[in-house]
This record gives structure tokens, C-alpha cells and sequence, in this order.
């Protein structure tokens, strides 16, 4: 695990080489071919490290200090390159303050070099024995050995799903996906033995990260009645097996299988590698168990994700081996309080739980079950190393990536794009190809994260909607390999040479901060104080040293106004203040030339935004939104800002004409923006939309428009005016927020268009069911809406609906019917304010994906509907009958 995160910090070192610039009058071009040196002698380093992950399991103290060294290296070097990058480029070479400047680089840079060739020389004979010893390429399942006793605690449901997923004629690809120790293999253990008698042939195969495909294909002959040569090619050994099974009825299952988002091509060929039959109506079975959740795109696959136990399960499960010869496997009740604590630290998991229940079978005393409570909340390694083959699985860019999900609170809702922001300050993003967008680039690095099941992501694209949350044990891995990295969590005892410090939540105050070591820390890139709200102001001189800082995160605390010294930190990229008191931004703030993300969301003191924030060249993230009502005008100095891409704020009021606040005709010219909501208040400014002023905003990807235009000045018979036919421009448009206008058809043939929000928008719906993509609808304030249309219910209409939000409809009498395969993906329903609605839609409890209903009454009062869905209630009964776990949640 520390060899994995030492090499994708050097990746990242490389990165940074390859990118450094050499200007004529910097100090780095004094030292460029000490830097070019160093970029050829880590790339040896590197060679080495690929070797000890495959010792990572074994690691020698040898190699565990080797690794801690060459970790110091990589920090050091980068330590040297921003202190080049800190010295102005307007000073000369050979001034007097840069040579002393250059005299003390030059010591740290030899010191360095005779570190690496000393690092080069351990590593090289530590190589030599691994490379004596040779890989074992056996498998690591070492879940395999709890999983086979695992009583049945809480699958019989999910046996039950399976097996009637097998006898649909349309699925013969299944994927149970899960993380590790969830209990994919013991589940299909349990439907294997239930199902084998169904079958003419069956065969579990096992896989594992370095699979033969010859040997597997021998394996899987033996089990089947078919003997294959192993001395035939693979080729011709998946013609025999294809041959052999074609028309039989069989069920395969192929467990433990890996695969991350680079390894599609190897996914997509397995089976047919295998020789198996397939096609839509095939009546071959084939199961995979796997913890990546990629979709197989070439093939008929049915997901079915696994989850977490409930609590009750897992306290029965962790009972029956803590408890095995107690009656009932009941605790006794001096250890019930105690043993509830260590259930709850193993997260739900049933492997964890086992794990750590069996370990205290034979523990009466409480004074023994005290000390293992306390070892659990210090150290949890024994539970990480069953999560550990999912983290060692991945690619070298996405292993300290994984490390950055440290830096939020546990039981956190992860803004996605604020950690793709944090990703990008640490250099840790590289584009596929010249000209990739770094924001793509971060989410396809957090759904390869989440594919492997690490990461949980919600929503349904990159702006404020789509955030992720991670499970505890995989915050808590993510905590214990940062620590290799240098970071820290708690105030107390901060390293000399700390990189990272996260100290959010830690109810400190203005006094703490005073009396910490922070300001001393002169290497520190990551400061987080976010949600200590007993902090009020910061001490002058804190940042006076911390010079080379990329992320300050003051966010949710009470300060009013920043130190002067924060102007000093001339490679600070991200600032959070949202949530403060300040009423203003500071000044200090203005000389902060390389700042990318300034958030000021929930700054309800700040009045407005100062013209001299087009002198932040490099912004390309600013929020403002809920702020003070009056922050609904931008200054014209924003037009400078030509890297901005997201301005999230509220729908932002343009006139046509000139003044001193942005204009309609000045926000045409932002052609890099990406986010935007604007409000039209004047038939001037609804001609110019129409006419296409906003057509050159082609990168557009969350828009909203708000057609405030008093009626009088429309024509009367447009009270719901088009969409203008001219945003059809916006070609790569995710979101979409309309306000009082029509939905025009061509809309319907958006491929990129993900949610859907519209608010006093015409009940003229055209087929918003044939939008390809479409994940998110939310149907707003419609007063004169009896019907939605009936094409909203047909066969394979909404086939990618995830979330269907209907509010503030008074005269809304009934949906229409679901019928067969549609909305087949919906798992959210919302019926807000709409008093008249008798019942959920017909067809509605059929759907399996379905998890949450919410009904809310008008004015908080009960309606028909509400009635039908309290427990007992007709709608209730016929929901709950086909789908036990749909949350139903009555809002009054």
C-alpha cells in the first residue's frame, strides 16, 4: 500500500518536470539541468517501485525505510521547484538577493542529488530479491476462507431476487457488484446450491487479477463433462467449449472477477474468450461477482449491486460468532453495550463483522472487550486488509487520488467538483489528449473510483448536484494511507514537515489556532479549518511562512475578513470561504494571481463583488450563490476573467444596455463559460436571445433561463414563449433550467442532456421520454396541468430516469399509466403540493429499481394520496408487495 502511494507521487513529480517552464530570468532555469537530471534518475526509482508493490504484502523494514526515504524525496524535489517557482520573474538572475538565493538552492539541490543516487543504489539491491524470489500469481482471496461459513444472515430476500432474475428469458448476463467482503461469493454460493438442479450443466470458475485464460478453460471443461486438451490453443478451446454448451440450458458462474476502466477491452471479450454462449435469448446463464460496477457495453448485462447489511442484520450476524454458546447468541448484559460498540466500528460489512466477532468468541471479561474497542478506534488494519486488493488494484494516478478523500469529515457529502478542484491544485489530473478538458479528466478518474466500488456517486453531472460519499472503512483506508503521505488529522503534536492538515470539525477556536504550530509549517500545501465554528478571526502572522500553499479552506467558520499575509501565498489556488461573515472580499485576496477557485456560497453579508476581481487571471471557478439578495448584478471587471468556466450565482438580472454592471452583450463574449443562469427582464433582451447572442457560448454545459419579461410586452398569444431555437448551439448542454417558457420538440434530441428543471413552463409537454440521456425531471409550479401526457408512461420511455420530481401541480388529477419497461432505472418518485392526486401511477410497483417515494401535502395538509400511502394504505400495500425495501417518506 506505501509503495503504491510513493509511486503515484513520483508519477506526479514527473508530471510536474515535464510541465516546469524555464524561463530566461527565473531561478529554475539556474538549475535546469540539475531538474533534468532528477527527472531521468526518478524515472529509475520508479522501475523499483513497481517491484515493491508486489512485495507490499511482505514488506521488510529494508523496504518500508527505502520507501519512507525515497517518499521524502519526492516532497523534497517539489518543495524545490515551488520555492524556484516563488521568486518573481521580473528579478534578475544575478542580483544580490538571488544569489543568495541560488547559493541556498544549490546546497538543498546537491543534498538532493546525493539522496537519489543513494536511494538508486538501495533500490537496485532490493530489486535483486525480489526479482529471485518471482511473483505468485496464485489467488489472494483471502475472504474466500470466511466466506464459506458465513451463516445466512439477512440474503434470504436477495436470494430470492436473484434467482428470479435467472428465470428472465431477456437477462443472461448477471453482475452482482459490491465492495470487497460484502458477500458477493457467499450470496451466489447460496443461489448456486439452489439452483443447480434447474441445469443440464453448472460451473463455479474462480478468478482472480492474473487469471490463465487456457488453464481456466480446462477448469471449467472438468466440470461440465468436457475434456480439452490443454496442449490446443485458446482459440480452439473456446470453439469446444462454445460447440459443446450451444443450445443447452447451463448456468456459469465466474467469481472474484477484476477489471478497472482501462481493462474494458479484456471485460468485454471474457466470455466469448471463454467460449460461452450468448445472445439476448440465450439459454446459457452466466453470473458475475465483481467489485467493479462497469457495464459490460457490448453485451444484454443485468446489474445488481449488493449492499450493506441494516443494523439489525449486522448486529445478528456479529452475535452469532462474538456469542456462539450463549442462548439465543444473546450477549450478556454487561458486555451488550461494549459489544455494540465494536459491532458498529466494523461499518456493516459482513466479512469485517465475522472477522471481528470471531476474534472475540473466547473474551468474557468487559475489560477485554474494552481493549478492543479502543485498538478497533486507533487501528482498524486488520479490517482495511480485506478493502486493500480494491485499492492495490488500481492504476498508479488513481491511488493518491483515492488518499484525497481524507480530507472530508466522515458521513460527508463530497462536493465532486470541490475535489476535482483539489486534485487539480496538486497537479494530479493529466489529459488523455492535448486540450482535454481537466474537469472531465477528474470525473473520469472519480467514476473509475467509483466502478471499482471505493466511491459512491450521486447525481447526475459535474455542478453543484453531483457530489459522493465514501463508506467508513473506506474513509478509514483512505486516512491510513494518507498517513504515508504527511498528513495530519488531530491539533496536537503536528509534524515538523507536514504536507496536509485537516483539522475540520475539531471544534477548535481562535485561541487553538494561536497557540498551534501552524505558522511554523513552512512546506504545508493543504490547510483545511472548515467547520469549526468557534473560530471568529485568524491570527495576523499565521500565514506569514506558508508561502507555497495550494488549499485553504476556511469554510462554515464565523471570520469576517481575512490576515494581510494570505496575500503572500503566491501559489494558492483554492479558497473556500463559503459560510463565513465576511461582507466583503478581502483585499489581501486581489494578489492572488494564481487562484483557480475561490468559493463564496452562503455569504449572506456579501452586498457585491469588486470590479478588481478580473485581476485573478487564473479563476475558473466562482460561487456566489445565496448570498445577499442584491448580489444579482456582476461588475464588468469579471469580463477579464477569460479561464472562467463555472459562475454559479442566482439567476443574475442582464440588461441590454451599458452601465457599470455586466450586460447581456458582455456575457456573449465570456466564450469559455460553462455554468450560467440569467434572468431576461425586458423584450429588448428577449429579441437579442432569440436572435442568438448567446450562441457563441458553445461550451455550455449547466444553463438557466428565467424569462422575467412583464406579459404586457409579449405578444399575447406567446404566454409561454419557445426556448430559442438558437441555443441549439449548446451542443454539450447536461443541465437545463427553463423558466415560463415552452419546451420545444428539438430538445428532445439533446444527447448530452442529464436533468431537466421546469418551473412555470407551459403543460404542452412534447416527448421529453425519447431524451436518450436523460436522468433527472423536475416539473415545477404548473397551475394549469390536469393530465401529463400520456406518451410520459410508454414502453421504454425515460429508459435512463433515475429521479421523476412533480410540485406545485393544484389541479393535477392522475399520472398516466407505466407501462411495460418504462422508466425502468427510476428510483426516486416526488409528489409535492399536488392536493388532487389520488394515486400513484399504475404500474409503478413493478419497478424493481425503485428506493424512495416522497409525498408531501399541500400546505402541509393530507390528501387521498397521503392516505393511500400510510402504512396499511392501499398504495402502500401494493407497493410494498412487490418491492419490501421502497422507502415511503410522508412529508407534513
Amino acid at each position: 500500500m506505501a509503495a503504491g502511494i510513493v509511486a503515484a507521487r513520483t508519477n506526479a513529480i514527473f508530471t510536474k518536470l515535464d510541465k516546469m517552464r524555464f524561463d530566461e530570468d527565473s531561478l529554475a532555469m539556474c538549475f535546469r539541468k540539475e531538474f533534468e537530471w532528477l527527472e531521468k534518475k526518478l524515472a529509475r526509482i520508479s522501475g523499483h517501485l513497481y517491484g515493491a508493490e508486489d512485495e507490499d504484502s511482505k514488506q521488510s523494514d529494508d523496504v518500508k525505510e527505502w520507501l519512507q526515504e525515497v517518499g521524502d524525496i519526492c516532497h523534497d524535489t517539489e518543495d524545490i521547484m515551488d520555492l524556484c517557482a516563488l521568486v518573481p520573474t521580473t528579478q534578475s538572475c544575478l542580483g544580490s538577493d538571488r544569489f543568495v538565493r541560488r547559493f541556498a538552492m544549490g546546497k538543498r539541490v546537491k543534498d538532493l542529488k546525493q539522496r537519489v543516487m543513494s536511494a538508486i543504489q538501495k533500490g537496485s539491491q532490493l530489486s535483486d530479491s525480489w526479482s529471485t524470489r518471482g511473483r505468485d500469481y496464485s489467488s489472494k482471496r483471502r475472504s474466500e476462507i470466511w466466506e464459506s461459513n458465513l451463516p445466512s444472515v439477512g440474503i434470504k430476500d436477495k436470494v430470492e431476487d436473484i434467482l428470479s432474475l435467472l428465470e428472465d428469458p431477456s437477462v443472461t448476463v448477471l453482475a452482482l457488484t459490491g465492495m470487497g467482503g460484502i458477500g458477493k461469493t457467499f450470496l451466489m454460493r447460496h443461489v448456486y446450491d439452489r439452483a443447480y438442479e434447474r441445469y443440464e450443466k453448472c460451473a463455479w470458475i474462480t478468478l482472480n487479477q492474473f487469471y490463465s485464460m487456457k488453464r481456466l478453460q480446462c477448469h471449467l471443461g472438468s466440470q461440465i463433462g468436457l475434456e480439452i486438451d490443454e496442449g490446443i490453443s485458446e482459440v480452439r478451446g473456446s470453439e469446444v467449449i462454445h460447440g459443446y454448451l450451444d443450445g443447452k440450458c447451463c448456468l456459469i458462474v465466474l467469481d472474484d472477477m477484476w477489471t478497472t476502466n482501462s481493462e474494458n477491452s479484456v471485460i468485454n471479450n471474457l466470455i466469448s474468450r471463454f467460449g460461452l454462449p450468448g445472445g439476448r435469448h440465450s439459454t446459457c446463464k452466466i453470473v458475475v461477482t465483481t467489485r467493479s460496477r462497469i457495464l459490460f457495453p457490448t453485451m444484454n448485462v443485468h446489474k445488481y449491486e449488493m449492499e450493506l447489511l441494516s443494523a439489525e442484520d449486522s448486529w445478528k450476524l456479529f452475535c452469532i460468532h462474538a456469542f456462539p454458546k450463549s442462548e439465543g447468541n444473546r450477549p450478556p448484559k454487561y458486555l451488550e453495550s461494549v459489544a455494540r460498540s465494536v459491532e458498529r466500528e466494523c461499518g456493516r460489512l459482513p466479512l469485517a463483522v465475522k472477522m471481528v466477532a470471531s476474534s472475540m468468541a473466547n473474551y468474557s471479561l468487559e475489560e477485554e472487550w474494552e481493549s478492543k474497542l479502543k485498538e478497533l478506534l486507533i487501528s482498524k488494519e486488520p479490517i482495511l486488509q480485506i478493502l486493500k486488493p480494491s485499492y492495490d488494484s488500481l492504476p498508479q494516478h488513481l491511488k493518491i487520488c483515492f488518499a484525497y478523500f481524507c480530507f472530508f469529515p466522515k458521513d460527508y457529502i463530497i462536493p465532486c467538483e470541490y475535489l476535482i478542484h483539489l486534485w487539480l491544485a496538486e497537479g494530479l489530473l493529466t489529459p488523455s489528449y492535448p486540450g482535454e478538458d481537466e474537469m472531465d479528466v477528474g470525473v473520469s478518474y472519480l467514476l473509475q473510483l467509483a466502478n471499482l466500488s471505493l466511491v459512491d456517486v450521486t447525481g447526475q453531472s459535474l455542478d453543484a448536484s453531483l457530489s459522493c460519499s465514501v463508506h467508513e472503512l473506506m474513509m478509514d483506508l483512505a486516512i491510513y494511507i494518507s498517513m504515508e503521505n504527511r498528513c495530519e488529522f488531530t491539533p496536537p503534536s503536528l509534524l515538523k514537515s507536514c504536507r496536509r492538515i485537516l483539522l475540520a470539525q475539531q471544534g477548535m477556536d481562535t485561541d487553538a489556532i494561536s497557540q498551534s504550530s501552524l505558522r511554523n509549517q513552512k512546506f504545508l500545501r493543504t490547510l483545511s479549518l472548515s467547520e469549526n465554528s468557534k473560530i471568529r478571526n485568524i491570527p495576523e502572522n499565521l500565514f506569514d511562512r506558508l508561502r507555497v500553499l495550494r488549499v485553504l479552506d476556511f469554510g462554515y467558520t464565523q471570520i469576517s475578513t481575512l490576515p494581510k499575509s494570505v496575500g503572500n501565498m503566491q501559489l494558492l489556488k483554492i479558497l473556500n470561504l463559503s459560510g463565513t461573515k465576511i461582507n466583503e472580499v478581502p483585499e489581501c485576496v486581489r494578489r492572488l494571481k494564481y487562484l483557480q477557485f475561490l468559493d463564496l456560497t452562503l455569504c449572506a453579508n456579501l452586498q457585491r463583488l469588486p470590479d478588481w476581481i478580473g485581476e485573478l487571471k487564473c479563476l475558473s471557478y466562482l460561487s456566489v450563490i445565496l448570498c445577499s439578495e442584491t448580489l444579482d448584478c456582476m461588475p464588468k471587471g469579471i469580463l477579464k476573467l477569460l479561464n472562467l468556466k463555472t459562475l454559479r450565482s442566482a439567476w443574475l438580472k442582464l440588461d441590454f444596455e451599458e452601465n457599470e454592471w455586466l450586460n447581456l452583450k458582455d456575457v456573449s463574449n465570456m466564450i469559455s463559460l460553462q455554468e450560467l443562469r440569467i434572468s431576461i427582464n425586458d423584450k429588448l433582451c428577449f429579441n437579442r436571445v432569440e436572435d442568438g447572442i448567446l450562441a457563441r457560448l458553445v461550451k455550455m454545459r449547466h444553463f438557466g433561463l428565467w424569462n422575467n419579461v412583464p406579459q404586457k410586452e409579449l405578444d399575447k398569444e406567446l404566454i409561454f414563449p419557445p426556448f430559442p431555437a438558437t441555443m441549439k448551439s449548446f451542443k454539450d448542454l447536461e443541465t437545463l433550467h427553463l423558466c415560463r417558457f415552452s419546451v420545444p420538440s428539438w430538445l428532445c434530441l439533446s444527447g448530452n442532456l442529464r436533468e431537466l428543471v421546469l418551473t412555470y413552463c407551459s403543460s404542452d409537454y412534447p416527448a421529453l421520454q425519447t431524451i436518450p440521456n436523460l436522468e433527472v425531471l423536475s416539473l415545477i409550479g404548473n397551475q394549469t396541468c390536469t393530465k401529463l401526457p400520456k406518451h410520459f408512461g410508454e414502453s421504454k420511455g425515460f429508459s435512463r430516469l433515475v429521479q421523476l420530481s412533480v410540485q406545485g401541480f393544484p389541479l393535477l388529477e392522475e399520472f398516466p399509466a407505466l407501462e411495460d419497461r418504462a422508466m425502468q432505472r427510476l428510483k426516486i418518485l416526488k409528489i409535492w403540493d399536488c392536493p388532487r392526486v389520488k394515486k400513484v401511477p399504475d404500474g409503478l410497483e413493478k419497478l424493481k429499481t425503485l428506493k424512495t417515494i416522497e409525498c408531501s401535502g399541500s400546505y402541509g395538509g393530507v390528501n387521498e394520496l397521503m392516505e393511500r400511502l400510510q402504512e396499511g394504505g392501499e398504495d402502500w400495500n401494493s407497493i410494498k408487495a412487490y418491492n419490501p425495501r421502497v422507502t415511503i417518506s410522508l412529508l407534513n
